[in-house]
């Protein structure tokens, strides 16, 4: 009986282990199959994300067009699907970085000698005060800081620099009596002896003035995609202009400036334009004999490097080499009013190459373009462009209300079938969330500079750069909504400040206590340390007295 009872204890615990073993395989099965799905649908979320991606938008390094390289080829192995658009780089940052390399191709170093000369009056009251005392300068005569990445600020501290250049020659001939000097003012001193460098302050302050209108124009969050091409244009074909033999540049496009071998193309260094104040700084220069014919050549030689390579790096990565660019100018209101036959040819290309990208079919392209014709040539849609000012208004606002608003759907206009319209809009829609820059993504580099106080922490300047954002949501100052909690804040405000203040100093009370602690018993440890080590040293004093003593005593007695 017992031998019986212990084979059905046995059974009965064989079969839970069982079951159990197949309770935890279940599980572990289940947990297998939850993780596949979740991978699966992963993955298929993120075929279908980068499928949806129409473009990327990038800064200028090589990395970042292999990304969309690799992007593009991971699509492509799927047959039919539709691939991101490219456009090149930020144009943003093309021109900016196009301006750094054309300075860099010379031997000037004025971005040095202009962050020098904005640190050498700044950190020292000494300084200041005497340069004050010396030249009667108020704040107006300064030197201007200088950030060489930051896209709105190369001419206005090279127009300061060029202001205040008398008085600081004066002020540094005085010091120099002195016997004053630094590292600092000693670089600053031998730019100055430079007899060149008010025209190159000039140069670089014309060129900078050439460009910054498109920087500044493009800083914004509003669709500049379809003014892209245009203006950069425009910065091409005028740098061109004024280095380039006129029978080329006349005659060339853009696509015809980015196959030229530019040094062949290039004007004679005497003859290229380098702007009339720097054209009169050398002149003076040359007047009062402080350079020859030589320096003169020089001089013009590095400003046409300076030409030739800003245009080499302005269509080295620029959206100008893209056709997707130039087929967008087609939206251009400027365009649709001056030329309707261009804008026509370019509308096409834009439809071409969205196809290529199978963006959209066939069919629909030859719907959106003969759309695209009737929807140009409507005396509506004429009156309505060349009302547009680009400066106030947005573009996406405009082909909204023309095509796809309430007021366009609500009945058949411009001589459009409501289905030719939604094949018209299919493509403008695409081409108006496009990026034409990273500007919102990096707006630090021009409107944080309106926020910035010296010495403000970088809690205070998060804040004030939400407080930016939010009016800026707000659509201006004007929108906010001045609600009780709001006002509550503002007046609550002075005490959290005082409330603020009153835990600082809490916690440095707290830390200095903790510090004067800490010392206490550094101060206590170094004392026992040397006690024990006096202790020691009169240990081993009275053992060598003991040494010698013996030493003496056996001496006697061999005597």
């Amino acid at each position: 009986i017992i031998i019986i009872i212990i084979i059905i204890i046995i059974i009965i615990i064989i079969i839970i282990i069982i079951i159990i073993s197949i309770i935890i395989i279940i599980i572990i099965i289940s947990i297998i199959i939850i993780i596949i799905i979740i991978i699966i649908s992963s993955i298929i979320i993120i075929i279908i994300i980068i499928i949806i991606i129409i473009q990327v938008s990038m800064d200028g390094p090589n990395v970042n067009l292999k990304t969309l390289r690799l992007l593009k080829g991971k699509i492509s192995a799927i047959p039919e699907s539709p691939v991101p658009v490219e456009a090149g780089t930020c144009g943003l940052h093309t021109v900016s970085r196009a301006f750094q390399c054309g300075h860099a191709a010379t031997s000037w170093e004025l971005n040095r000698f202009l962050r020098s000369l904005y640190r050498l009056l700044k950190d020292c009251p000494a300084r200041r005060a005497e340069y004050i005392s010396l030249t009667k300068a108020n704040d107006t005569q300064f030197p201007l800081k200088f950030c060489l990445v930051r896209w709105l600020e190369n001419s206005p501290v090279a127009s300061r620099a060029i202001a205040i250049l008398p008085n600081l020659k004066m002020w540094l001939r005085k010091a120099a009596v002195k016997g004053e000097g630094s590292q600092l003012m000693g670089e600053i001193r031998d730019a100055c002896k430079d007899p060149l460098l008010s025209a190159k302050l000039q140069f670089f302050r014309s060129v900078s003035l050439l460009l910054e209108p498109f920087l500044l124009e493009f800083q914004t969050k509003k669709p500049m995609f379809v003014f892209l091409y245009e203006k950069l244009s425009v910065i091409v074909l005028t740098v061109g202009r004024l280095f380039l033999k006129p029978e080329i540049v006349t005659k060339a496009s853009v696509s015809d400036l980015a196959n030229l071998e530019l040094d062949k193309a290039a004007l004679p260094a005497k003859l290229i334009d380098i702007g009339f104040a720097a054209r009169k700084e050398l002149g003076v220069a040359l007047a009062e004999k402080t350079i020859s014919e030589q320096d003169k050549l020089k001089f013009l030689s590095e400003c046409k490097q300076f030409y030739c390579k800003l245009i080499e790096k302005l269509l080295e990565k620029s959206p100008l080499r893209y056709p997707i660019v130039r087929g967008a100018s087609s939206l251009s209101p400027t365009l649709i009013c001056s030329s309707p036959e261009v804008s026509q040819q370019r509308f096409r290309m834009l439809l071409t190459d969205l196809m290529e990208c199978h963006r959209l079919s066939a069919d629909g392209c030859d719907l959106a373009q003969r759309s695209f014709g009737t929807f140009v040539e409507s005396p509506e849609v004429q009156r309505t462009m060349a009302a547009f000012n680009a400066a106030s208004e947005r573009v996406d606002t405009l082909y909204w209300n023309l095509l796809a608003g309430a007021e366009a759907t609500a009945s058949v206009l411009h001589g459009l079938q409501l289905a030719a319209r939604d094949a018209l809009w299919k493509p403008i829609s695409m081409v108006l969330i496009m990026s034409h820059g990273n500007a919102t993504v990096e707006s630090g580099f021009s409107v944080n500079k309106d926020l910035l106080v010296p010495n403000l922490l970088q809690d205070s300047l998060v804040s004030l750069r939400q407080v930016q954002d939010a009016i800026t949501v707000a659509g201006g100052r004007k929108n906010i909504l001045l609600s009780k909690n709001l006002l509550s804040s503002v007046r609550m405000a002075r005490q959290r400040y005082r409330d603020a203040l009153e835990e600082k100093r809490d916690e440095e009370k707290s830390n200095t206590a903790v510090t004067v602690s800490q010392k206490r018993k550094a101060t206590d440890e170094i004392f026992r340390i040397e006690q024990e080590l006096e202790a020691k040293r009169r240990a081993l004093l009275a053992e060598e007295t003991e040494a010698l003593a013996r030493v003496e005593e056996l001496r006697k007695r061999l005597a």
